[in-house]
């Protein structure tokens, strides 16, 4: 059950990091080829912000869901090594992005830092990907599916919009989606599996049959 559910966390990642490796290349493009610099500011300052607070602290949940699947273990992996503690070290690795994004500040007056940050982040996004390869080819078999489903599905649906004389920014709307879509994973994969998380210590742990719960009260905690 836990290689299970860590196959599941890793292939939302892979689906996610497809969506954030468009968004850089829009933003790359938009400062270096368009020169413009506003727009490419703003694109890359929306992505730093999904990143950080979006993605970030949902991979956080899915780190302590499985931390706290591996405490019921008869033998933890801290006394015997599995398959699952590789998906486990593999989300804690991908929370450290913000140490290294927090190193600089996004200042508009400084646009090397944003040409920084955005290398960065395609550095460490591609070298995801080839881990997430590693651990779905060793652990995780998957129903046929490809993982550009959901930014193409995204895309498609914001030309729809367009269409009908709808304006809305990209970025903006692609924020909107995610954070969407990463409240939906919450409920789903997190919150009605029976884990719970503790706002006070930040620490999930797997509900009780006497613990009720509520999804809402749940995810107003974890947005909190």
């Amino acid at each position: 059950m836990t290689v299970c559910l860590g196959c599941v966390y890793v292939k939302f990642i892979n689906e996610i990091s497809l969506v954030i490796s468009n968004i850089l290349q829009i933003c790359q493009k938009q400062i270096q080829e368009e020169k413009d610099l506003i727009k490419g500011c703003i694109c890359t300052e929306e992505l730093v912000y999904i990143i950080s607070l979006i993605i970030v602290p949902l991979i956080t949940l899915m780190q302590g869901a499985m931390d706290a699947l591996d405490l019921i273990h008869k033998y933890p992996h801290y006394t015997l090594v599995k398959s699952y503690c590789t998906i486990n070290i593999f989300l804690e690795s991908f929370r450290n992005i913000i140490d290294d994004l927090n190193i600089l500040t996004l200042s508009r007056d400084n646009v090397s830092v944003y040409i920084w940050t955005l290398n960065f982040i395609d550095y460490f996004i591609k070298i995801k990907l080839k881990e997430i390869k590693f651990l779905t080819d060793n652990y995780c078999v998957f129903v046929s599916y490809d993982p550009s489903d959901l930014w193409n599905k995204w895309v498609q649906e914001y030309n729809t919009i367009i269409d009908h004389g709808k304006r809305f920014v990209f970025i903006k709307f692609l924020k909107k989606k995610i954070e969407n879509n990463v409240k939906t994973v919450i409920k789903e994969q997190y919150i009605q599996l029976g884990f719970k998380f503790d706002p006070i210590t930040e620490e999930t742990f797997v509900a009780t049959r006497n613990d009720p719960i509520k999804i809402e009260l749940e995810l107003n905690a974890i947005d909190d």
